[in-house]
């Protein structure tokens, strides 16, 4: 009997043990959790909080258009003789783009060359016979009145000379060739369709609200998307008084066409940057750093804490910050992965946040 108390004893004892055991194992695994849970072995970065002076540019799409066609026209009759042009052709002001047969019309000037060279050796005949008293002063005036009909018809025939070899009027590309040598023009026949590329427009929109930043005669940089390396330049040249239905303002831009060495064609995409005319002093923080609506703030220790914050305009990799944070914060904008509130940030290291971009821009 006693010995079965014993053994019913020495079961009870050991049960105690594993017991207390298993009690003292998870209260130290409760305890180490507890202590990965406040302190984060891995490397999170932050930034202190500070306002940035920058100029805030904001990027408008655009469109390059073509100022407008000139239409080119035989101004006398003739057959072609000679065209330089072809569709597609490059041309340059003055450059030739066809001769009419002008063999007639040289003849004719031939003809007024010699009766306006006969006409003024009559007439400083009579001016020296006068002066003698040997002409009468009807015989001087007849004399003077026949060179100028003579030299009234030697600038006729020149200007019709001169209209048989037909110029450029303007630099461009050839958008239409209307003529092949062999063809009979007359006045009016139309000869080619010249697309003018020495000074474009670019035509973009703005809103109602951000007008008061374009005004006319402002110089504002663009690129065009199959030369984003190239900024180019133009001056705002209009702002068309009619909103369209998105309450937008449509914006000319007259640009020079030969920047960089590069011919500019209507159609192609543009982007517009403008800029304010003050720098802005603002809270600005790596846009990395914002988690939905909120950051993780380090508080002293190294504890975080989440803070619901309000975001104003983008700027690149930048966001501003309008409400929830103040200068001289520190927030995490690397690593903040695996942060809940109230954890202990061991390895935090505090950085001098570098923007990727040199300038702060904006975009519509």
């Amino acid at each position: 009997m006693r010995k079965k108390l014993y053994l019913i004893l020495g079961v009870l004892l050991l049960v105690g043990l594993i017991l207390f055991k298993l009690f003292s194992n998870k209260e130290n695994a409760e305890k180490e959790i507890q202590a990965e849970k406040e302190s984060i072995p891995f490397a999170v970065e932050a930034i202190v909080v500070k306002k940035s002076d920058f100029t805030n540019t904001v990027s408008y799409p655009g469109t390059v258009e073509v100022s407008g066609m000139v239409n080119v026209v035989s101004e006398t009759d003739g057959r072609v003789v000679k065209l330089n042009i072809q569709n597609g052709s490059t041309v340059k002001k003055g450059q030739v783009i066809a001769i009419l047969n002008n063999d007639m019309k040289k003849s004719s000037h031939q003809i007024h060359q010699i009766d306006y060279k006969k006409a003024k050796e009559d007439y400083q005949r009579y001016l020296e016979l006068h002066k003698k008293n040997n002409a009468t002063g009807v015989e001087l005036e007849t004399a003077r009145h026949a060179l100028e009909t003579a030299e009234k018809q030697l600038r006729i025939s020149q200007s019709e000379l001169d209209r048989s070899v037909i110029h450029a009027p303007v630099g461009g590309i050839i958008a239409g060739k209307s003529v092949n040598a062999g063809d009979i023009l007359s006045p009016g026949s139309p000869i080619a369709v010249i697309v003018p590329l020495n000074e474009l427009e670019i035509r973009f929109n703005v809103p109602e609200k951000e007008i008061p930043r374009i005004h006319k005669g402002q110089q504002v940089n663009f690129t065009i998307d199959a030369y984003p390396q190239h900024i180019f330049v133009g001056i705002v040249s209009a702002i068309i008084p009619t909103a369209n239905q998105a309450k937008s303002f449509p914006i000319l831009i007259k640009v020079k066409n030969d920047q960089h060495g590069i011919t500019l064609m209507g159609g192609m995409t543009a982007n517009i940057k403008t800029e304010d005319t003050q720098a802005v002093s603002t809270l600005i923080i790596p846009r990395t750093a914002i988690r939905d609506n909120y950051v993780w703030l380090v508080q002293e220790a190294g504890r975080t804490i989440r803070r619901t914050i309000k975001t104003g305009r983008e700027f690149e990799d930048q966001v501003e910050i309008l409400s929830g944070l103040a200068a001289g914060d520190t927030v995490v904008f690397k690593g903040q992965s695996n942060i809940n509130e109230g954890l202990v940030l061991e390895n935090l290291k505090i950085v001098d946040y570098k923007s990727d971009t040199q300038n702060q821009t904006g975009s519509k």
